[in-house]
């Protein structure tokens, strides 16, 4: 029987096609009903949210008007400046009008939901916190209004009436057992309707706030019924059918109640459109997945045309070489694949420079680090003891005095630790070089020089790079203490900053001038030798070798001031 043989092209073909189709397909015809399920869930669940939240922003709106209202009562002295205010003389009733809106306006300061507040006497006299509102005006509403039902007010404005909703309570006067006054507080109903504006589509939720008179309070519905003519009034027969109804027709009916004003707030939920929303998506992500896979079609078809050939070409001359055939290994590819030509020159290139780069690359560049390092270590030492001894000298010739034994004890200690081959030690172990260096230095200086530490018992034990302070220490001396007149002070401080090590030598020298900082800055970005910095730029040429581009040292100076120089280097614990 004879064998079916493909070409690659089209076993590419099919086995994307496939690789694609088949499980689409599966995955479709499995969750195709539960993905319109969730979709319409989550859907009606996120309108439940928000209309349950518009809810719960009526219902603080309302507590807020209490908590005023509790507020203005609880201020007795309101009623005590109210008895008897039309016995009072002009002055005491101006006293007592400014003391009442004194009273209103810091309570109502920072409320911003309702109209205006005021205070109705048994006397017809009004107190309130504008001095806009017309007190005529307001006491021939009185009867009109209703307690928590919309209304037009007139009391605010000559021109316009304004649409408002009364909150009343009367103070009683629990020795008579009557009202001694009337306070209000008139909600703006535009307040009310920004609590679901542009929030809902009439034609998804409609929401209605009915009283327990069945008076409408607000309404937001695209129905036939004058909704807006029924404001403020009792709904009619029809239209509470309406209302009632709804669990009948395809809608989810939420219920939310409002106590104090007595207001049932309805939430009716058109559950169809939702289903034409997943319907509609439903097609969408059909007519995606056709043209998705046509053009995938398309695309393979033709793509794996131009790429098979020259990448199996590709291939043998990979094979080639790998079995060391690299006369056969090496011939150009012909092909009318511009990018694979490109490819397979830079694949000849690449294995030229890689034969002649294997050779050297790794050896040169351990060689040129071991170098740097010993380099730089060497050009510290010599430089370190010709200074050193320079002292010794100089303290000798001048002083005539018994102190070489102490200083060359020192100095002992600074051979062995030079001359180590460790060239990582413990912070204890460099701090205790710079004591040693330090004591010969004070044989020099003598009081003139003072040289304090402190450092966190918490990095003694890290390990570092070694003569990372005396360098800097030594150029302190050098170029800030030695020219200065009077004493002078070093101080080194070292810690743990932002998971850095960190030690900054700061000296009360003579400092650098702006163009000296500016000089030695770009010395150190430059890597370059200066003759004030070259303790300096070693110890940072080493960091950087050593530890990374991200670390190294900063240097500050002011005139005339001092210099700080601080040193950053990972904090690696005992070990590195």
């Amino acid at each position: 029987m004879r064998k079916i043989t493909t070409t690659t092209r089209v076993q590419l073909i099919i086995s994307m096609m496939a690789s694609v189709l088949i499980p689409t397909i599966l995955i479709n015809l499995f969750y195709y009903q539960q993905l319109n399920e969730s979709t319409k869930a989550q859907l009606l669940s996120y309108q439940r949210e928000i209309v349950q939240q518009s809810s719960d922003d009526v219902q603080a709106l309302v507590d807020q008007i209490n908590i005023t209202t509790r507020q203005l009562i609880a201020m007795s002295v309101s009623s005590d400046m109210y008895t008897n205010y039309n016995e009072k003389t002009p002055s005491e009733k101006l006293n007592t009008v400014k003391s009442l809106q004194r009273i209103m306006q810091s309570i109502v300061f920072s409320v911003s939901y309702h109209a205006g507040t005021y205070y109705i006497g048994t006397d017809n006299s009004v107190f309130s916190n504008l001095n806009t509102l017309n007190a005529d005006k307001l006491l021939s509403s009185i009867g009109m209004e209703e307690n928590g039902v919309p209304f037009e007010a007139d009391y605010y404005s000559n021109v316009v009436s304004v649409r408002v909703i009364p909150f009343l309570t009367d103070i009683q006067n629990y020795n008579r057992y009557n009202a001694l006054q009337t306070i209000g507080i008139d909600l703006q109903y535009s307040d009310l309707e920004n609590i679901f504006a542009g929030k809902y589509k009439p034609e998804e939720i409609e929401i209605f706030i009915v009283n327990d008179d069945n008076k409408l309070i607000y309404y937001l519905s695209r129905s036939d019924f004058q909704w807006e003519r029924s404001i403020g009034k009792a709904l009619n027969n029809e239209q509470l059918s309406y209302l009632n109804d709804f669990n009948h027709k395809g809608k989810e009916r939420i219920d939310n109640y409002v106590p104090g004003p007595g207001w049932n707030v309805y939430s009716y939920i058109h559950l169809n459109a939702f289903e034409a929303d997943a319907s509609a998506q439903n097609r969408t992500l059909l007519l995606i997945l056709l043209m998705t896979l046509f053009f995938a079609f398309i695309f393979s078809y033709f793509v794996s045309k131009s790429i098979t050939r020259p990448i199996n070409a590709l291939i043998t001359k990979m094979k080639r070489i790998g079995q060391d055939d690299k006369k056969q290994g090496m011939m150009p590819i012909v092909t009318g694949n511009k990018d694979i030509m490109v490819l397979s020159a830079n694949f000849d290139e690449m294995l030229i420079q890689i034969e002649r780069l294997n050779k050297i690359t790794i050896e040169k560049e351990k060689e040129k680090t071991s170098m740097q390092l010993r380099a730089l270590q060497a050009q510290i030492n010599p430089h370190f003891l010709y200074n050193t001894l320079e002292d010794i000298r100089s303290i000798a010739l001048e002083n005539n005095i018994i102190s070489i034994s102490e200083m060359t004890k020192a100095l002992a200690r600074i051979f062995r630790y030079c001359i180590s081959k460790e060239n990582i030690v413990t912070v204890r172990e460099e701090i205790a070089h710079i004591r040693n260096y330090a004591q010969i230095q004070h044989y020099r200086y003598g009081e003139r020089l003072s040289i304090m530490y402190y450092v966190d018992e918490k990095i003694m034990d890290c390990r570092i790079v070694k003569f990372i302070l005396q360098p800097i220490i030594e150029n302190a001396l050098s170029h800030g203490i030695e020219p200065k007149l009077g004493k002078g002070v070093i101080t080194i401080i070292g810690g743990i900053k932002e998971q850095k090590i960190e030690f900054r030598i700061i000296d009360n020298g003579i400092g650098m001038t702006p163009e000296q900082l500016v000089q030695i800055n770009n010395d150190l970005a430059d890597r370059r030798e200066s003759s004030r910095g070259i303790g300096l730029i070693n110890v940072d040429m080493r960091l950087k070798l050593h530890y990374g581009e991200q670390y190294g040292i900063v240097v500050e100076s002011h005139f005339g001031e001092g210099t700080q120089v601080t040193v950053r280097m990972p904090y690696v614990g005992e070990t590195v």
